[in-house]
């Protein structure tokens, strides 16, 4: 468990406003919301704040390029603060974000989003039954996929490609000598909620049937479900198309395993992404590269991929796991405010 960071008597929050989920060091919720003018009588993450009522986690949001246009992700911000000061027994606390942006959004975005997040310096607002007195000393604003990268970035010599895969969109970033190449950053709308819709179209047109979001969630997490075999087939080769597709425009922006390096973001938190982590790691990897892209081409040629989803992305991922820096890197010296000078640089590249 990380701890909020102190910094000259400021708490530090990193948050991720997902379109899926919200994240922090210790805690991720689902990124919806239902507003109530008056108190619900379900009040499980219920979060009060000017006079109106909202259940946090509950429904989904419709996917938005700006999300300035309403004030959910302002709630949805308030929630994560609450949980996150929450870890610690704080209710009361003088907080400064660092939060994300889609690679090719953040230069026009940034200063719009720090404003939404910063219009209301002092806050006060009750969550599950707390009250808090919180106040936004500042903002700032990082592009998406960055923290995969920080802790490693001495490592990425030569070219390397970034992909960071969410709930609505995929970032891709090339990073040569350390150093993003601006012009090369790509932001696809291509999340896993594209996946999910393709699942519920496949199956209302196959079956003539609506499949619930928590089946299809749980045949990706797991790759399978309590239900018939036919459905759960269905599910299973429409995510393996999108597994496909994901690997496709990966080579359409010049993907090649034998001359980059891909980096893919693994929650160590996450007890699914962990498991996935250390089952790469325990694979051998001498005919890796020649039996994935032997998957590859397969998917190509044809919609049916043989096995479950989660053997077919595992395969796939091992083309580049030997290129993953997984060895522990030694500590170099860091400049006097204690943030390496090699992330700085980094950061510096976005403008």
């Amino acid at each position: 468990m990380e701890p909020v960071k102190d910094h000259q008597g400021m708490k530090i929050i990193g948050i991720d406003n997902g379109y899926g989920n919200i994240k922090t060091a210790n805690c991720c919720f689902p990124a919806g919301l239902t507003a109530h003018d008056a108190e619900p009588v379900f009040k499980d993450d219920l979060l009060v704040y000017d006079g109106r009522y909202y259940l946090i986690g509950t429904g989904h949001k419709e996917f938005k390029a700006d999300k300035t246009g309403d004030d959910d992700y302002y709630i949805l911000t308030l929630a994560a603060i609450a949980r996150e000061l929450n870890v610690y027994g704080l209710t009361d606390a003088t907080v400064y974000l660092a939060v994300g942006l889609p690679l090719t959004w953040v230069s026009r975005q940034r200063e719009d989003f720090k404003a939404y997040l910063t219009r209301n310096r002092e806050l006060a607002f009750t969550f599950r039954g707390k009250a808090y007195r919180v106040e936004i000393a500042g903002v700032d604003v990082f592009p998406q996929g960055f923290a995969a990268v920080a802790g490693q970035i001495r490592d990425f010599q030569g070219v390397n490609m970034l992909c960071d895969i969410g709930n609505g969109t995929m970032n891709i970033m090339f990073i040569n000598d350390r150093k993003p190449v601006v012009d090369r950053m790509f932001t696809e709308k291509y999340g896993t909620h594209q996946c999910m819709l393709a699942v519920r179209e496949n199956v209302m047109r196959t079956h003539h049937a609506t499949v619930d979001e928590s089946i299809i969630n749980r045949v990706l997490r797991f790759g399978t479900a309590d239900i018939r075999e036919d459905y759960l087939t269905t599910i299973r080769e429409t995510a393996a198309e999108y597994v496909g597709e994901i690997f496709r425009i990966l080579r359409e922006r010049e993907y090649n395993p034998a001359l980059k390096r891909m980096s893919l973001r693994f929650d160590l938190d996450n007890p699914e992404d962990r498991q996935a982590w250390e089952y790469l790691r325990s694979l051998n990897t001498a005919s890796m590269n020649r039996t994935v892209l032997s998957i590859i081409n397969q998917a190509e040629q044809s919609a049916r991929i043989s096995g479950m989803v989660r053997s077919i992305i595992r395969e796939e991922l091992c083309a580049v796991l030997p290129q993953l820096p997984v060895q522990p890197v030694e500590e170099e010296s860091a400049s006097e405010d204690g943030m390496d000078d090699t992330i700085m640089d980094f950061l510096k590249s976005f403008g």
